[in-house]
């Protein structure tokens, strides 16, 4: 039921970019291991799940889910695993990870259960997981094996021309994806994964740890000596420059078109504003504390994970910020903008009153694929920013409900 009210001024929340207010804060798992790897499922800003070892080689592995975001984490696996290095979640029940020991692991209830998965009995361990949908994902393993599938996992293919030692992967579209990893080299493939280009070729004997890609064209790789570099045509050019040469960047993560992060050892996080030209230091903390990953949930609260079961939250990017004052008169669902759209669209919504909201996004199918909102908000008008990166072409609906009130629109993603 809508309810009425008298106008009597303008209260507009948005939410906007605002590093310097807490900053980033340490968490404390509880469990003292190594965190190498963190995935939370595609929408979901709340449950996410975590994984590492006892120690930086081999060790006992553990698995953490967190339901609050990333502030309080628990232990859901048992004490019986090889330490883990890798973890990549689909949905809020589909999980893979891997480790040490050539293990590599699925779950399809949210992590209650896990099935043993065995592609090839010669790897050593799996070192990062991605996956583009629910079927197609990539798993590398030291020191150069990729593998891919296309069946969620049921069965797995060889992949052909990487030629060093392998660290991350990341999907850029659905059919180009990057490797790095070993005497700086970078590879390309544009069939899904199946063949790999080289694309660059760095420093003998020094690493890149990091890939991310916004779109096709742009990306960015980090590594040792505090090297980042920077490509605006799909790899086929890359501009270098170096951050601080005396830190080892394991890992890099683009919020938009602009932003971007960079974490390494010991303690330091930096950001760009300017698409990779320049950086500047974001945290400076100590050197008792390895960094590993770093990731953004749905809402924009940055997560990085660390050694000795620490966890590095900031939940400034992205905060309500009030500019007028204002009493809406009813629930109002707007259309998304832009739309169509790629990859990402913003979509706003007014409260009349104090309600338990949540936000979500369906597929023509009638699956949910992300769910933005689940809390209680005040009055007042509300944007939120969905990434659809690793989701297909098509028609989207997004469904609002708040207390009685509920009212869904269609949207578009166009790539």
């Amino acid at each position: 039921m809508k309810k009425k009210l008298v106008i009597t001024s303008i209260l507009f929340l948005i939410f906007i970019q605002n590093i310097n207010a807490q900053g980033w804060q340490w968490i404390d798992t509880g469990f003292p291991v190594h965190i190498f790897d963190m995935s939370f499922p595609p929408g979901q800003s709340n449950v996410g799940f975590a994984v590492g070892s006892t120690l930086i080689f081999n060790g006992d592995g553990i698995v953490l889910k967190t339901t609050d975001g990333g502030s309080n984490w628990m232990k859901i696996s048992v004490d019986t695993l090889p330490g883990l290095k890798a973890v990549y979640f689909t949905s809020l029940n589909v999980g893979y990870a891997g480790g040490y020991q050539n293990f590599l692991m699925k779950t399809t209830d949210g992590g209650a259960s896990w099935q043993s998965l065995m592609i090839d009995s010669k790897l050593w361990y799996f070192n990062n997981i991605k996956f583009y949908d629910d079927n197609n994902g990539v798993v590398i393993s030291y020191p150069k094996s990729v593998y891919r599938t296309s069946d969620g996992g049921i069965s797995w293919d060889s992949t052909y021309g990487v030629k060093r030692s392998v660290e991350d992967i990341c999907y850029a579209d659905d059919t180009n994806l990057f490797i790095v990893g070993g005497d700086q080299k970078i590879y390309k493939s544009t069939s899904g994964g199946f063949l790999w280009t080289e694309v660059y070729s760095g420093t003998l004997l020094q690493q890149f740890y990091g890939v991310d890609f916004f779109d096709e064209n742009y990306g960015l790789v980090c590594g040792d000596s505090g090297k980042v570099l920077v490509t605006t045509d799909s790899g086929t050019n890359w501009t270098f420059n170096t951050v601080n040469n005396i830190v080892s960047l394991s890992d890099v993560h683009i919020i938009d078109a602009q932003n971007s992060f960079v974490v390494g050892s010991p303690e330091q996080i930096y950001k760009s504003t300017n698409a990779g030209s320049s950086w500047i230091s974001d945290f400076n903390g100590g050197a008792n504390i390895s960094l590993y990953k770093i990731l953004f949930t749905e809402n924009h609260a940055g997560l990085i994970s660390g050694s000795q079961g620490k966890i590095l939250k900031n939940t400034d990017y992205i905060v309500p910020v009030e500019l007028t004052s204002f009493t809406p008169v009813e629930y109002l669902l707007e259309q998304n903008f832009p739309n169509p759209f790629n990859p990402s669209t913003t979509i706003s919504f007014v409260l009349p009153e104090a309600a338990e909201v949540t936000l979500k996004i369906y597929n023509t199918l009638g699956q949910k694929v992300a769910e933005l909102v689940n809390t209680t908000l005040e009055s007042g008008r509300y944007s939120y920013v969905w990434r659809a990166e690793n989701f297909p072409n098509g028609t989207y609906i997004y469904e609002l409900r708040a207390n009685d009130f509920k009212l869904f629109k269609k949207m578009i993603l166009l790539k």
